[in-house]
């Protein structure tokens, strides 16, 4: 159920892009955006969370709120909410995820 709009969640987290540059390193890094290869993509590691329906519902209801464009500001309370979610389900503490965040809003130019 909703797998697609799931993956757009996590793969658009910032613990997603944090890993990322974890495993290929600061190369992969221009400017405020972290370019996935190909190959890369089919590397990164998935949670096993997304196999639970409930929380692919969640994260693709999240993904279809984002998608919809409705909100205009920056980063909304629903970019902020995802990310920490994104960050769980990938095991990170919530300091963790917090930290991922703050690495991403700082790369990205958003605080």
């Amino acid at each position: 159920v909703g797998l697609l709009h799931a993956l757009l969640v996590v793969i658009n987290s910032p613990t997603t892009s944090r890993v990322y540059r974890q495993e290929h390193g600061g190369a992969a890094m221009s400017g405020a955006q972290v370019t996935i290869k190909k190959q890369a993509l089919l590397e990164l590691p998935v949670p096993r969370a997304l196999l639970d329906p409930s929380v692919r519902r969640e994260l693709a209801s999240t993904g279809e709120k984002l998608l919809s464009g409705t909100e205009t500001s920056l980063m909304t309370a629903e970019d902020r909410r995802s990310a920490l979610r994104v960050a769980q389900i990938y095991g990170r503490s919530k300091s963790e995820g917090q930290s991922d965040l703050g690495w991403w809003r700082k790369k990205g130019g958003f605080g």
